[in-house]
């Protein structure tokens, strides 16, 4: 698996104050839940992967260098912009977003029925999706444009695919929606 790497993009602070959402709590549920079934590694600065929600304009992500275990509203980070071209993120929030905003971004701006992206790090799964003609990404490049439009572009048509080397991606309606659609692929791994 790949080590981590930090952000490759620059982030401006709109804001330091975060908005109040319910669905704020809903995502945190979700983030203590991969982390009790070991879907959210740690890492020396927090925990491997991501889980995010469309807000307004944008989206809300967890901040880089936080753990699933312990995560509070005020380490996540509400994403009103991102300019690709000169890779910059525009935030309201304390902290930096993940370092995978790219991926969060292209998949927002691209599918309009997506209103939750979550990535976690399921090896079980990984191990196992050629077998079960899960598709599996071709770029291994974290954290950058080329791995956001990679992983897009494996979504054409499904839910839920493998990013090679590095974790898996679920994409729903609602954050419920993609919440439930890991657990369906981790619960089939542990059963074959």
């Amino acid at each position: 698996m790949e080590k981590y790497s930090g952000a490759k993009f620059k982030t401006i602070f709109l804001s330091k104050k975060f908005p109040k959402t319910k669905k704020a709590m809903q995502l945190i549920k979700w983030f203590r839940r991969f982390y009790q079934i070991g879907l959210a590694p740690e890492y020396e600065q927090g925990s491997s992967g991501n889980l995010s929600f469309r807000y307004k304009n944008g989206f809300i992500i967890k901040s880089t260098k936080t753990y699933f275990k312990s995560i509070k509203p005020d380490e996540l980070v509400f994403v009103k912009d991102f300019n690709n071209d000169k890779k910059i993120a525009y935030v309201h929030g304390k902290l930096e977003p993940s370092t995978e905003l790219q991926m969060h971004y292209f998949i927002y701006k691209n599918k309009k029925n997506v209103n939750a992206v979550f990535h976690v790090h399921d090896y079980k799964i990984m191990k196992l999706a050629r077998r079960l003609k899960i598709p599996i990404t071709k770029v291994t490049e974290s954290g950058t444009d080329k791995i956001g439009l990679d992983v897009m572009k494996y979504l054409d048509d499904k839910n839920f695919v493998i990013m090679k080397s590095h974790g898996a991606v679920a994409v729903g309606k609602s954050i419920d929606e993609a919440g439930n659609i890991i657990l369906k692929y981790d619960k089939l791994a542990n059963l074959i």
